[in-house]
């Protein structure tokens, strides 16, 4: 077939917008007063442009474009004049009534359903599940409510935790839990937690729980076992040094059982560069339930690398603020992956149609055919020449 032409555009930011405030109006109501200027519909729907648009709280403000899309949504006409400007302090206000703990529940259902209908469309066996936490830094006080230590953050050691849940590529979010400081030393829970959702979404199909190093722990262990999973975690090398000397001396195989507190795992002894004298340098340890080849258990294991590059990608919908009240911080926190959900299963959706059409092969992964730039999207459908085929509609009713 020769080189296929672009010959068809969307809107895909109407569409994303106005399909994710449909369904998040389901679940909560910001306005609820008879005689309220704004709509339900149109606050929500300034919370999700403003994420889609990536902008700050003031910067709505300024774009009288946008407000004016935005204004023809109130309930009455007669009261727009009144009004100076639409903004997300109008959000913020009605944001403050709930309990943050509400919002939150309300929020991650709509993200597993969205999680749930991406699994369903993604047209891909997964059999693994990502598990790390994702961190923004704060800059107020240490003693506000849900603030944690983290690292890594540009000019604070403060900041507010998810325990994230992701499939393997291409990338879903499956879950997302808020973390406060005692939880970070009961991270078996969060894991349970985490994997109930898995099991829901996947029907209780066995995965292998892919973790970074700060989950190598026997009660996570246990806590992933026991919820039917296996997993795969970077050992710590002041538990394994001396087993992997005996590795490097020969002394011992490159997959071997171990004791670890009790539990009986495998030892997967992975070579990085024969050339490295240092021991840290030349090898990466593993932990696993399941018996591994060295070869194997890297390439499974870099999969988890998903959630490195998932939070780039998530982080084109966070809204930057500088509230210190966590109801609003948690609701767009929740919304900025409620939002990247409805990205991919929008890309799947796509890759579904041009399969249907005989434009991609079968057994092709899906694609990125909508690529994220920090304020718009582009959308790059391309159509080869293929009689009497039509560009396909989409509507937020029809996802």
């Amino acid at each position: 077939m020769a080189r296929p032409a672009p010959l068809y555009n969307v809107n895909v930011r109407k569409l994303i917008i106005n399909f994710t405030t449909k369904k998040l109006l389901s679940a909560i109501k910001l306005s609820t007063a008879h005689n309220a200027i704004y709509s339900n519909k149109t606050l929500m729907k300034t919370a999700v442009t403003i994420s889609v648009q990536n902008i700050s709280s003031h910067a709505l403000n300024a774009n009288r474009k946008l407000e004016a899309e935005l204004l023809n949504n109130t309930k009455s006409k007669q009261h727009t004049q009144k009004v100076r400007h639409m903004d997300a302090y109008l959000v913020h206000y009605h944001l403050r009534k709930y309990n943050w703990k509400t919002i939150y529940f309300k929020m991650r259902c709509v993200l597993q359903e969205f999680a749930a209908r991406a699994v369903g469309k993604a047209s891909v066996h997964y059999n693994a599940v990502a598990i790390d936490f994702w961190s923004k830094g704060y800059y107020g006080d240490k003693n506000d409510k849900m603030v944690v230590t983290v690292n890594g953050q540009p000019g604070t050691k403060y900041g507010f935790k998810f325990l994230v849940a992701t499939t393997t590529h291409p990338s879903v979010i499956l879950d997302a839990i808020p973390v406060s400081q005692l939880q970070l030393s009961q991270k078996d829970d969060l894991v349970k937690q985490a994997l109930t959702t898995v099991n829901r979404i996947f029907n209780n199909k066995k995965m292998l729980a892919l973790m970074d190093r700060e989950f190598c722990d026997r009660n996570v262990f246990s806590a992933v076992l026991s919820m039917g999973h296996e997993f795969l975690v970077p050992a710590k090398w002041n538990i394994v040094e001396s087993a992997v000397r005996e590795v490097d001396e020969g002394k011992r195989p490159s997959v071997s059982q171990y004791d670890y507190n009790g539990l009986q795992v495998w030892l997967i002894v992975v070579l990085r560069d024969e050339n490295e004298e240092s021991l840290r340098k030349k090898y990466q340890p593993f932990f696993s339930s399941l018996r591994l080849e060295p070869e194997n258990a890297s390439e499974l294991y870099s999969g988890r690398w998903n959630v490195e590059n998932g939070i780039r990608d998530k982080n084109y919908y966070r809204v930057r603020t500088s509230t210190k009240n966590y109801v609003i911080r948690v609701f767009f926190f929740m919304l900025m992956f409620i939002l990247y959900n409805v990205w991919r299963l929008l890309n799947f959706e796509i890759h579904e149609r041009l399969k249907r059409a005989g434009l991609v092969k079968v057994d092709e992964p899906p694609g990125i055919y909508i690529q994220n730039n920090g304020l718009k999207h582009i959308l790059l459908l391309y159509y080869g020449t293929v009689s009497g085929l039509d560009p396909p509609q989409y509507h937020a009713d029809a996802m």
